[in-house]
């Protein structure tokens, strides 16, 4: 499994179209069957975190680069003041528990 950590600092007043534009884009991953699936948070300094769960990397970067940069996704983007260093994690162990 590969998750990717995203972290943004959004343009005031976009973050409650940005949070429903991420579900729109995430659910779109999951219909399609590539994504597992997503988390979206804001940390304690004021980012916006997304923790997105893909089988593996090379179906992320597959999915990711078939979809058009519009709609949601260019919403999204828009809407990113700063984009944080994405972290890139290949699971060797999950003990997460669903829920």
């Amino acid at each position: 499994m590969f998750v990717a950590v995203y972290r943004y600092r959004l343009k005031p007043g976009t973050e409650e179209q940005f949070a429903k534009d991420w579900a729109e884009v995430t659910q779109r991953g999951i219909e399609e069957g590539k994504s597992l699936g997503s988390t979206l948070g804001r940390a304690q300094d004021g980012s916006w975190v997304a923790i997105a769960r893909w089988p593996a990397k090379q179906q992320r970067d597959d999915w990711c680069s078939s979809i058009p940069v519009d709609g949601a996704r260019a919403r999204m983007r828009a809407a990113i003041e700063t984009w944080i260093d994405d972290l890139e994690v290949e699971i060797v162990n999950d003990l997460s528990v669903p829920g």
